[in-house]
């Protein structure tokens, strides 16, 4: 019901003997206390409205509003969420209504880190000069798609990674690879550095001071014939397919 014609026929048939409804719950629960708005002329759109009752505050709020003057009640939720303000509602600009209500749209889908990092977003947007800027921000879906997710020159798309190879439902990556891109971002890494024995009275307080990373050295310089230019990692590959009887953890070093 959001039509004139709607809320006095609902009136006139729903609630003829009914009584005006008292006050309605504090502001901070999403309604306001009082209502200042133009008042109709005609006096059976008044008595209309006199007899128009919810037990919903919220609907009251809302539809007292709207029986005034259509489109005044979402001013008023963008208004009321903004400011807490009931009496300039009719003075919103209806794209600045249209704003809010689409991001409590999007918002409402996302989760809390979503809402934190969607924040961030406008801030920025916000915070800079569009006469300075060299880039320009998609508003429609089509190219926020292919700017940055699905386009050939797409921001996402183009990212440096690791290739990955699917065969027969599963996916694979090459090792080679994935420890050059590790490499390549500058990740800190705690690399094997010599192959000196470990004694039983050395202090390790990780692995590659193990005795076993130890052997790992030794064997990656006979191999390489040198310890030049030898960066030696440790891999832990993990398994979720051990059986918990005879292992109590999905570690091994190789």
């Amino acid at each position: 019901m959001y039509t004139d014609k709607q809320l006095q026929n609902h009136n006139r048939y729903r609630h003829l003997n009914s009584s005006v409804s008292g006050s309605v719950s504090d502001p901070e629960e999403g309604c306001s206390p009082d209502y200042h708005g133009d008042q109709p002329e005609e006096g059976a759109v008044i008595e209309a409205h006199q007899r128009y009752i919810f037990s919903n505050c919220c609907s009251e709020a809302y539809f007292k509003r709207e029986f005034m003057k259509k489109g005044s009640g979402l001013s008023y939720l963008v208004m009321f969420a903004n400011a807490q303000q009931v009496d300039n509602y009719n003075d919103t600009d209806w794209k600045e209504v249209r704003l809010h209500f689409l991001y409590a749209t999007l918002v409402s889908k996302f989760s809390r880190i979503d809402r934190v990092d969607l924040g961030r977003l406008i801030g920025y947007a916000l915070e800079m000069n569009q006469d300075e800027m060299s880039t320009s921000i998609p508003t429609s879906g089509a190219r926020i798609r292919s700017k940055y997710i699905d386009g050939k020159f797409a921001l996402l798309k183009n990212l440096p990674r690791p290739s990955v190879t699917m065969f027969d439902g599963h996916a694979y990556v090459s090792i080679k690879e994935c420890i050059a891109d590790l490499l390549a971002h500058g990740v800190p890494i705690s690399l094997i550095t010599d192959g000196n024995e470990v004694y039983p009275d050395t202090n390790v307080s990780k692995i590659a001071e193990s005795r076993k990373a130890k052997r790992i050295y030794r064997n990656a310089v006979a191999a390489n014939g040198t310890d030049k230019n030898l960066i030696v990692l440790f891999i832990n590959e993990w398994s979720d397919g051990f059986d918990p009887m005879s292992s109590s953890k999905g570690n091994i070093v190789v």
